[in-house]
């Protein structure tokens, strides 16, 4: 059994920063796959828009093109989005065990650490983000990161698939 306090203090604080180091990449992550996808569809839809507009094309002339951009811009928000849940759980996993580890610092004496402590500690090593658990549901903020997810990605879909399907009853 391990009872050096210094040992403890330096792995709570390198299992601290490689957490936070952890969450500022799956934030970084989430956010090049969130911008990727909107920069994708609403240039696509620009191109496309001001290219009709411009050599004033009818917009029956170019609804072939309409179609095959909508469904590339549904199944880009359909991937998008399944990819960004994965990093926001990825995420708030850490969250949770980061918050774990504060909890068990500020709860624990160290000088005479038990068992349960020590793998309550151990436990931490583990990487907290892949693993296959529910605890991302057990941080508030998770559910406010799915609402904004959802709102990336479904109000794009939502209007493209409004103006196919009035695009199409039109024609």
């Amino acid at each position: 059994m391990i009872n050096d306090t210094e040992f403890i203090k330096n792995f709570v604080l390198t299992q601290i920063n490689g957490k936070k180091e952890a969450l500022h990449a799956y934030d970084k992550m989430m956010w090049v796959v969130r911008s990727g996808y909107l920069t994708l569809v609403f240039a696509g839809w620009g191109l496309i828009i001001q290219e009709a507009a411009g050599n004033k094309i009818p917009l029956i002339d170019i609804f072939p093109y309409f179609i095959a951009l909508s469904l590339l811009s549904l199944v880009l928000a359909y991937a998008g989005f399944n990819i960004d849940i994965a990093y926001a759980q990825r995420k708030f996993r850490v969250i949770f065990s980061l918050n774990q580890l504060i909890e068990i610092i500020t709860t624990s004496r160290f000088e005479n650490a038990d068992t349960k402590l020590l793998n309550s500690l151990a436990e931490m090593l583990q990487i907290s983000g892949e693993r296959k658990n529910d605890n991302h549901l057990k941080v508030e903020g998770y559910k406010n990161e799915l609402k904004l997810v959802r709102l990336i990605y479904l109000t794009p879909s939502i209007l493209i698939a409004g103006i196919v399907i009035y695009c199409m009853i039109r024609f």
